[in-house]
Order: C-alpha cells, then structure tokens, then sequence
C-alpha cells in the first residue's frame, strides 16, 4: 500500500510543468509547489476549501504556476462554484492560452451547472489540442455520460498513457467520473483499486463507500469506518456513515419480515 503524499500527478502528463521547479524567490520548500502539494494533500482528505486556499497561495507565490490554476479551478468545481470556476478558467487561459486542461475544466463547469451545450463545445475543443491529458478524457467521458460506449472509450483513453506512480491517483478519478455519470458498477472496480494502493486517503474510502451503499453492498460501513478514521471530524463522511446505518437497520427489518 502506498501513502498519497509519495504520489503525484505527473506534470508532464497533466501540465508540462515540473512541481520541483523553483519559484522566483529561489526557495523551492516555500515556494508553489510547497503549496501545491499541501493542497493535493488537503484535496486526498477530501477538505476542498483547505485546498482551494493551498492553491491560492501557491498562485500568489507564482502566478505561472499551472497546476495550480488547475486545482484552483477544480476545488471551485468541487465546491459547487461553476460560474466562478468559469471565470477563473478564463483568467487561466490569460496566462495559458489554448491549454487543453482549462479548457476540459471550464467544459466540466458548464456541465455541472447544467449547461450542456457549452460544456460540449469546449470538451470538443479541448480534445482538439495535441496528446489530450487523462484529465481531458475524464471530463470527455463525463460530457459523454449519455452514450455508454463512448463513455466507457474516453476512461480507458485516459489510463492509457498513465506512469506506474501515478496510475493509482488517475484510477480513483477515473471512478470518480464513472460514479457521476451514474455508472457505479463500473465505478466501483476504480475505487476498491485505489483504495488498495493509496490506503489514507479519506476522500478515496469516502467515495467506495458512497458507492457501495449506492449499490447496496454492506461493505459501505467499513468504507465509511476508514474514511473517519483517518478524519474523524469530517462532516460529510459522518452524514454518510448514518444514512448507511439507517440503510443497513432498514434491510435488517426488511429480512426479518420476509422471514415471518
């Protein structure tokens, strides 16, 4: 099993940018990717806020650091923020015009807030640009929801070209977007993997859990049971553990009645 803080999400397959690389300031254990990486942490716990404060300070100690535009955006996504998450994929673009990346997250922005035409139009575009990332065959696959097959094609075009070292990481979101385009059977396979890999990751055991108690599984209890206790005071995750014991005490007196 390995701990997320020794993964990472390849620069060279999601930006081009190297996370080693030094700020202006020189000081490269305080400088963006310091910052980024407290961010992916924070991310991997499932604390979205905490994260999009992380990404925000990484920005201000470099303004042209892109990984962080795109966990900038993402949080926002994550947060329910879609217009402002548009918004700062435009600011983005200022920086990084035609980048592939902002483009597929301001696509899933439209999406989640239902705007499904836009969405359409900037995953065509993003898909477009040369070698798209696995994060642009993620939202592809999501902007596709609809049609299964296609679906299905974008997730395995984007674990295709994924490093051993970041396979685990890119498998969960894979799931991830399987799970929010409703299909958890598939989903479920992404999940139980990366839980094996990355095994103190809350939002992974979050996500296996939602899952699971989506699928009926009663191994929803011990999901949610490891995503609290590596994050006890996860609201969330708390609200998640008791409607999954409201479902297993109603299946327990659904079974005694058909017995009698």
């Amino acid at each position: 099993m390995t701990r997320f803080n020794n993964l990472e999400f390849d620069s060279n397959e999601l930006s081009g940018e190297s996370l080693s690389k030094k700020d202006s300031g020189g000081e490269a254990s305080r400088g963006a990717g310091f910052f980024y990486e407290k961010a992916r942490r924070s991310y991997l716990a499932g604390a979205f806020e905490n994260a999009l404060r992380e990404y925000s300070r990484s920005l201000d100690t470099n303004p042209a650091f892109l990984q962080s535009w795109l966990g900038q955006i993402r949080m926002l996504i994550e947060l329910g923020e879609y217009p402002e998450a548009i918004v700062w994929a435009d600011k983005a673009l200022e920086s990084f015009p035609d980048n592939s990346n902002i483009y597929a997250l301001k696509a899933l922005a439209y999406l989640r807030d239902g705007n499904c035409t836009e969405a359409s139009a900037f995953s065509d575009l993003s898909v477009s640009k040369a070698d798209p990332s696995w994060l642009v065959w993620l939202v592809r696959a999501e902007v596709l929801r609809k049609k299964r097959t296609l679906c299905l094609s974008c997730v395995d075009k984007a674990l295709a070209g994924v490093s051993d070292k970041n396979r685990p990481l890119i498998i969960f979101e894979a799931g991830r977007c399987l799970f929010v385009s409703g299909y958890c059977a598939e989903a479920i396979k992404y999940f139980r993997t990366a839980a094996e890999f990355v095994s103190d990751s809350a939002l992974i055991w979050y996500e296996l859990a939602r899952c699971q108690k989506q699928l009926g599984f009663d191994q929803a209890r011990d999901s949610i049971h490891h995503a609290l206790e590596i994050r006890p005071d996860w609201k969330r995750a708390q609200k998640l553990e008791e409607a999954i014991s409201g479902s297993s005490f109603l299946k327990r007196i659904s079974r005694r009645i058909f017995r009698r």
